[in-house]
């Protein structure tokens, strides 16, 4: 549970039984935990999955050697983005400045890793988001206190159990401080996107 908590905050995504595999085998004592070599062994192998089936996708366009613009949807499909978006998806390229229509593995891999780290948003959601966040950090301190994360959520239109609310931010609050800096914030949005889309 932890690691797929820990994957889902890196906003990688493998589907459940891949992930079980992956840990049988990095899991060298079968003691059902991991150590931080283990760990480390894990991510490599989620890794590995991904670029496993970034290559499938490749060799499956018969483009040589790369995956049309279009596919790129299908192929974060794949991967497991339930709530991709193709928009997010151009922005992202855009921002990474990959203007080719046809994309080989580097630029396939950089588009992923912007994608994560826009969390899939389009940049007029981003912008909402952190419009929100400003709002709620009216100093500057760019952290968000437990009082004001609520607010800046509410603000943006979900409405949130308080069990929800505090699930996910256990989730993203990875140093206990109880504070939220803008990036985290997304990735706050994010989750509660994927609980209701």
């Amino acid at each position: 549970d932890e690691i797929r908590m820990i994957l889902k905050w890196l906003k990688c995504s493998i589907p459940e039984d891949a992930l079980h595999d992956i840990l049988k085998e990095v899991d060298a004592d079968q003691s059902g935990t991991i150590n931080q070599r283990e760990y480390l062994r894990c991510l490599r192998k989620v890794r590995e999955h991904e670029l496993d089936l970034v290559r499938k996708a490749i060799a499956s366009a018969q483009d040589e050697g790369c995956l049309p613009r279009e596919r790129v949807p299908h192929l974060f499909r794949d991967l497991g983005y339930i709530l991709w978006d193709a928009e997010a998806i151009t922005e992202a390229a855009q921002d990474a400045g990959i203007l080719e229509h046809h994309l080989d593995l580097s630029n396939l891999w950089r588009l992923l890793l912007m994608y994560r780290h826009r969390e899939g948003m389009r940049s007029s959601e981003l912008e909402c988001i952190d419009t929100a966040f400003r709002r709620e950090d009216p100093e500057g301190t760019g952290r968000l206190s437990p009082l004001e994360v609520p607010t800046a959520i509410r603000s943006l239109g979900y409405q949130v159990s308080f069990e929800a609310m505090q699930s996910v931010l256990r989730q993203v609050d990875v140093d206990d401080s109880g504070h939220l800096d803008k990036m985290q914030f997304r990735k706050v949005i994010r989750m509660l996107q994927e609980i209701d889309p």
